[in-house]
C-alpha cells in the first residue's frame, strides 16, 4: 500500500461570467453582487489509473475569506469537470467547468485555519464517486454549491481555498487466488532485464478490458 500527495492549482469563476473572477484560489457558495462562485481545483499530476484507492483525504487552507467564523459548518461540494486539465486562461463561463455530482463533505475550520485535515468517509457517497473518477484517469476537481444569491452578506457554505492537497493511499492493480477457502490478494511482477516489474492486470469480459481488483 503507497500514499501520495498532491497539490491543486486553483482558480475560480462566477457561475453566468468568462473571465478569472480570482486566479489563485478556489470560490464557493455566493457573496452579495458576485452570485455564484465556482472553484476548479486541478490537481496537475495526480495519475490514479491502473491503482486501486482505499483512501482520501484533503488538506485544506483558508487564509482569506470564509465568512463567520471556525465554529460555522461549511460543506464543499465537489463537482466532475467538464475539462480535463483547465488552467486560468481556459475559456468559459463558470458553470461551464461543472460537470457531474461527486459529493459533499462538511466540516468547520474553514475561517483563517491553514492544513487542517478532512478525512472522506469511505462509506459515503463522495467516496465511491471520487475512486471511480479519479480511478478513470481524471484529475480536476469543481466547488459548486449552487446556493441561492443573498441580497447582502455571504451565503451558507461561502469560502475561499487558498490552498487544497488531496492524500491518496492506494494499491497497485491486484488479483485474487484461494487458500483454504478464503480469498488472498496478490501482486502480480513480471521479469525484465534481471529485474522484477510490478504490473497492474486486467480481464476480458463483455467485450470490454476490466482492471483486477478495480
Amino acid at each position: 500500500m503507497a500514499t501520495a500527495t498532491y497539490s491543486a492549482t486553483l482558480f475560480s469563476r462566477r457561475y453566468s461570467a468568462s473571465g478569472n473572477y480570482l486566479s489563485d484560489r478556489a470560490g464557493q457558495g455566493a457573496y452579495a453582487s458576485t452570485g455564484n462562485l465556482v472553484g476548479i481545483c486541478n490537481f496537475k499530476t495526480l495519475d490514479m489509473t491502473g491503482k486501486v484507492i482505499t483512501g482520501i483525504t484533503f488538506i485544506t487552507t483558508c487564509t482569506s475569506e470564509a465568512g463567520a467564523g471556525n465554529w460555522a459548518t461549511k460543506t464543499l461540494k465537489f463537482r466532475e469537470s467538464t475539462v480535463a486539465n483547465p488552467t486560468t486562461g481556459t475559456s468559459g463561463t463558470g458553470s461551464s467547468f461543472v460537470g457531474g455530482t461527486l459529493g459533499n463533505l462538511s466540516g468547520t475550520n474553514f475561517y483563517s485555519a491553514s492544513n487542517i485535515s478532512r478525512p472522506v468517509d469511505t462509506a459515503s457517497t463522495l467516496f465511491t464517486r471520487l475512486k471511480a473518477y479519479l480511478e478513470g484517469g481524471n484529475h480536476t476537481l469543481v466547488l459548486y454549491a449552487g446556493d441561492s444569491t443573498p441580497s447582502s452578506g455571504y451565503s451558507e457554505n461561502y469560502l475561499y481555498l487558498d490552498a487544497l492537497k488531496i492524500v491518496v493511499t492506494y494499491e497497485e492493480g491486484l488479483v485474487y487466488y484461494g487458500v483454504g477457502g478464503a480469498f488472498q490478494k496478490c501482486q502480480v511482477y513480471w521479469a525484465s532485464n534481471g529485474s522484477w516489474v510490478q504490473c497492474v492486470p486486467y480481464y476480458g469480459a463483455d467485450g470490454t478490458w476490466h482492471q483486477c481488483g478495480g
